[in-house]
């Protein structure tokens, strides 16, 4: 489904039930609100980006250092030692090595401290090297009318209820807006499931949505 096709949907259902004109810019805003809502519940799109490893510095501020619409951290590739890094806590560390902040190496573990900050223990001393690493992010809004989402078509409709759900919210359409809502909600869950890889047919029912393959 096109974004066109999703705003055309959008309008229709707008159409039906309310009284109050809602702007192509306000659909537009709405069906990207769902596309960064699915992406959110889902974790659906999945990046890489190269960070350099800086003399002497353990940790990075993934908001700075991974400036696409970054969601959440995944697993981190060691590119010089050509080994994943094993995840880890700062209190494991301490059990086996109390003076695992001294260590002068390449980078084993990595931790994430806080929302943001990514750990890579042993520090190295001096800079060279990078790691890879992997992480979920939210999509880069639709803009013409011939853009799809990029996950697969089967769960699109579902940016269509959420975008219906979220304008009669704001019109004060409570029973219409949960109604939508409650439609929409199986699509995410379906999206959720289709990425672990426990959906195995295509198919599409009234109010819910599972999927096999992708475009």
């Amino acid at each position: 489904m096109t974004f066109g096709e999703m705003q055309a949907e959008v309008r229709r259902r707008l159409d039906e039930v309310a009284a109050v004109w809602w702007t192509d810019a306000e659909i537009r805003t709405a069906i990207n609100d769902g596309e960064d809502e699915i992406a959110d519940a889902t974790e659906w799109l999945e990046r890489v980006q190269y960070i350099d490893i800086l003399e002497d510095r353990p940790y990075y501020d993934l908001r700075t250092t991974i400036r696409r619409n970054f969601l959440c951290a995944g697993p981190t590739f060691n590119t010089t030692t050509n080994r994943w890094l094993i995840p880890i806590s700062h209190r494991d560390l301490s059990l086996y090595d109390r003076r695992w902040e001294e260590r002068d190496a390449e980078a084993e573990y990595v931790m994430i401290r806080g929302l943001w900050w990514l750990g890579l223990f042993p520090a190295n001393k001096a800079a060279g090297g990078s790691v890879k690493q992997y992480y979920r992010a939210t999509p880069e809004h639709m803009v013409n009318a011939d853009d799809e989402p990029g996950f697969h078509r089967t769960f699109h409709q579902g940016l269509v209820e959420y975008a219906v759900a979220d304008l009669f919210a704001q019109d004060n359409e409570t029973d219409l807006a949960m109604r939508a809502w409650a439609a929409y909600k199986p699509y995410e869950e379906g999206l959720r499931l289709y990425m672990l890889g426990r959906i195995q047919v295509p198919s599409v029912h009234a109010s819910g949505a599972s999927a096999q393959g992708s475009d």
